[in-house]
């Protein structure tokens, strides 16, 4: 009825958390684990092996004889999960219900029109131990293809969708540095999104979380914001033509976070103008602009 798509690469300290949340799922239905590992050289592998033993018939190993890549093990391993519905747990991360996948099918099952569901989930800082609230914008309950193209509000553990694409996605997507997103989007044209209102994950922040690290520095900063603009090129060139107008204006968006942080790098002022436009920007939900008028905050109060 599900798979249950997790790769892993180094996360020896983490997995077991996660596999674990994965056999505590209380179903009335049959899933299985599809496990990936990217060739990771600490134990990451003999953690999963034991697990397999374990639960032969819950946990499936899809073997790498050469390490590929976050994406494209990615990509490979959603293609392996034949399921009716697909669920999204990274090796990092880790559920906090056990009824979660129970909540999220039964809804699935009952509204056919709904083709993507999540959830909110708290974010753990592993050097601090904290655990808090994902920061991002409040989100309606039930959303569309142009709330998904304006900002990714779906923690990745958070989801689970229907498997119309059969666990295929196009190529280009192989040429992008984020994975997610674009799943998200494409799963969208099928359905509408629906955000259960429980805290059902942790996403976890720790020293090799590549995205989260991206976002502590100016130069980071422009990466991810890099990394976003190089997704709406590829979706300017191969989206329907009803969504070019959000698209272009994306394109449009990414550019100018550019060119504020790397004014922001240089130690240029950010103008009332740059204001206005975030400003702007943030009521016309294209992001959520806290991070970024903290940063032209604090770099307005070091002058």
């Amino acid at each position: 009825m599900l798979s249950i798509c997790m790769i892993t690469y180094n996360q020896e300290l983490f997995v077991v958390e996660a596999i674990e949340s994965v056999v505590h799922q209380k179903t009335d239905f049959p899933f299985e684990l599809v496990i990936s590992d990217d060739c990771s050289t600490d134990s990451t592998p003999s953690i999963i092996q034991s697990y397999k033993q374990q639960y032969p018939e819950l946990i499936r190993i899809i073997p790498r004889a050469e390490n590929l890549g976050m994406i494209e093990n990615f990509l490979q391993t959603i293609r392996e999960c034949k399921s009716k519905y697909i669920a999204f747990l990274e090796g990092d991360d880790y559920w906090t219900d056990n009824h979660k996948l129970q909540k999220q099918v039964d809804l699935l099952e009952r509204i056919p029109g709904i083709a993507v569901c999540s959830h909110p989930v708290r974010i753990k800082n592993q050097q601090t131990g904290t655990l808090g609230k994902l920061k991002t914008i409040k989100i309606k309950r039930l959303t569309s293809t142009k709330d998904i193209l304006m900002l990714n509000y779906i923690a990745t553990c958070s989801v689970v969708f229907r498997n119309l694409n059969k666990g295929v996605f196009p190529d280009w997507i192989r040429s992008l540095s984020m994975g997610d997103w674009p799943v998200h989007i494409l799963n969208s044209l099928h359905g509408d999104i629906y955000c259960l209102p429980e805290y059902m994950g942790v996403y976890r922040v720790h020293g090799t979380s590549g995205w989260s690290k991206n976002l502590s520095s100016i130069s980071g900063k422009i990466k991810t914001t890099e990394k976003k603009l190089e997704l709406f090129m590829e979706l300017k060139n191969n989206f329907p033509a009803k969504w070019q107008g959000i698209i272009s204006s994306q394109i449009s968006t990414y550019q100018k976070l550019i060119e504020i942080y790397s004014r922001l790098g240089e130690n240029k002022d950010a103008g009332i103008n740059t204001w206005l436009w975030l400003t702007w920007k943030s009521l016309t939900g294209h992001f959520d602009s806290r991070v970024c008028l903290k940063v032209i905050i604090k770099s307005m109060i070091t002058r």
